[in-house]
């Protein structure tokens, strides 16, 4: 049982590590958004974060090597589900701003007024990409759509956002 506990403890201690590195893997792909990224995090972001993610991956596996069972696909699921809410709290942390809000919106109203909605979607796709909008928070989100709804209403009427 003691094993089981040390694993568990360190697949704790690993999860920030590997929640960086899949961090500053996505700051490479913000690149061409209004996102962002930091000019090291944006050159050097991928290679970064992988050589993060094995490190630590591969320093979890050699601590765990002792009781290598079952157990440990769901303590890699812990570690992945875990890893994945520390870069989700990084970025909200960092970009998940007011701003962001205004920066975004202010290019949909100054881009999208001659473009049908599809075409304002996809428009929006580029400058802040559906996965990146999809880590921020709910109310985040809802507030970002009322931004950029309010501000296309007059130009599209009814088929805004």
């Amino acid at each position: 049982m003691d094993e089981y506990i040390r694993q568990i403890i360190s697949a704790v201690l690993h999860s920030p590590f590997i929640g960086f590195g899949t961090w500053l893997k996505w700051q490479t792909m913000k690149t061409g958004t209004v996102i962002p990224t930091g000019i090291r995090a944006q050159q050097h972001g991928i290679i970064a974060g992988w050589a993060i993610q094995i490190f630590a991956y591969m320093n979890f596996v050699v601590i765990s090597l002792d009781p290598f069972g079952w157990h440990l696909s769901i303590v890699f699921f812990v570690i992945w589900f875990s890893s994945r809410w520390y870069a989700t709290l990084i970025e909200r942390n960092f970009y998940g701003t007011e701003g962001r809000i205004e920066t975004i919106a202010h290019a949909a109203q100054s881009h999208g007024k001659n473009l049908s909605p599809e075409q304002l979607q996809e428009f929006l796709d580029g400058i802040a990409p559906q996965w990146w909008i999809s880590l921020m928070s709910l109310s985040w989100r809802q507030k970002l759509t009322d931004r950029i709804n309010e501000s296309l209403e007059e130009d599209h009427g009814d088929d805004a956002l």
